[in-house]
């Protein structure tokens, strides 16, 4: 898609890394694993729930068994991330109206999360859900965007959420350990993250930054597992009109042949020069939320105050089989946006789980 840019808030946000991007960009910096727990042997979460699997749990005390929840955990993390879109929220229905505000989400469940989150906050603009368990949220983030450069909608509310419960796949008993020799699988966590979008920057809404970042473009990678595509993600950055690329967020799960591909990838787009990271180990690999997540680290490394990234928690053995990126790890050096160029671009890049499509979005100052 190419048009005018629709612009992005601070993000509503609840994981294991932190329940406000002023937290999340706290653990971000400081590599803070508090959130990354051993799922106890009573939760309900199929096939991982032996009480040795680690998971990213948020720590806010919502119901976690069934028979007490009055909604399906998902949409209660839903709730909480887009209650603190706030002001900005309230703000843009009344300079819209409700019927011109959009509601976009994905869920890792069935239960009508976009639906819902439109009619608890009385809003009657277009809806989209997306229920799939593999995806990230870059797809409703982009749909909302299509809704409002289509002139469909003025301002929308986008996202995803996920939880623990009905998660399979490739878990780890020990910590997800993205693109080291030693990795094995993933961490599961639960979580949400939610932006209001709109066509203005600022557009009088309040935010915690002055600086307006807008969402430019993006690209798919391809799904049938032979690597990603370059090509859309360099047309990706060329569409940004940006001057430099100053942070790639990575999907980074730990799977062995998913790391493998991104480095790949990252490596013949980006160079091994510019500073990367994978927030997976402070949340948990989120079904269903994934991608809002990682966009928000993104967010929140290019509106501190000081640039600083966020780092990439791993064990440093380095598989000789990859390219050998540029891994923002603790203790290596100090790196930030405002190392690199006064217009910066944080680009966050999300590749291929399995058969399933991923996007990449581009965000810039």
């Amino acid at each position: 898609m190419s048009g005018r840019p629709v612009y992005l808030s601070a993000p509503g946000v609840i994981c294991a890394a932190g329940s406000s991007v002023q937290a999340l960009r706290i653990s971000a910096v400081s590599g803070s694993q508090k959130g990354i727990q051993l799922l106890p042997a009573d939760h309900d979460g199929g096939e991982a729930a032996s009480g040795t699997h680690y998971a990213g749990l948020v720590e806010e005390p919502l119901a976690r068994h069934a028979k007490e929840l009055s909604a399906p955990r998902s949409l209660l993390l839903a709730q909480k991330a887009v209650q603190q879109l706030g002001e900005a929220a309230a703000a843009a229905r009344d300079r819209y109206g409700a019927d011109r505000i959009a509601v976009c989400a994905c869920s890792d469940i069935r239960c009508d999360t976009a639906a819902q989150l439109s009619g608890r906050f009385k809003l009657t603009g277009p809806v989209w859900e997306c229920f799939a368990p593999l995806d990230s949220a870059a797809g409703a983030i982009i749909q909302a965007a299509e809704f409002i450069r289509a002139g469909k909608a003025d301002a929308a509310i986008a996202g995803g959420a996920g939880s623990i419960p009905g998660c399979s796949g490739e878990a780890v008993r020990g910590l997800i350990n993205p693109f080291s020799r030693n990795r094995c699988g993933t961490t599961y966590g639960e979580g949400a993250a939610f932006f209001l979008l709109t066509a203005e920057a600022a557009a009088g809404m309040k935010t915690d930054s002055d600086v307006p970042v807008q969402l430019r473009a993006w690209s798919s990678v391809r799904t049938d597992g032979d690597g990603a595509d370059t090509a859309g993600m360099r047309q990706a950055i060329d569409a940004a009109h940006a001057d430099a690329v100053g942070y790639v967020n990575l999907h980074g799960s730990g799977i062995p042949d998913c790391d493998a591909m991104e480095a790949a990838a990252a490596a013949a787009v980006f160079g091994t020069d510019v500073p990367m990271s994978g927030t997976k180990p402070l949340t948990g690999y989120v079904p269903g939320a994934a991608g809002a997540l990682e966009l928000s680290f993104c967010y929140a490394a290019l509106t501190a105050p000081d640039g600083a990234l966020p780092v990439h928690v791993w064990d440093y053995c380095a598989d000789a089989g990859l390219p050998r990126l540029n891994l923002h790890a603790v203790g290596m050096y100090e790196r930030s946006m405002n190392d690199r160029t006064s217009r910066g671009l944080c680009v966050y890049a999300c590749h291929t789980i399995c058969a399933g499509s991923a996007q990449t979005l581009v965000i810039s100052r």
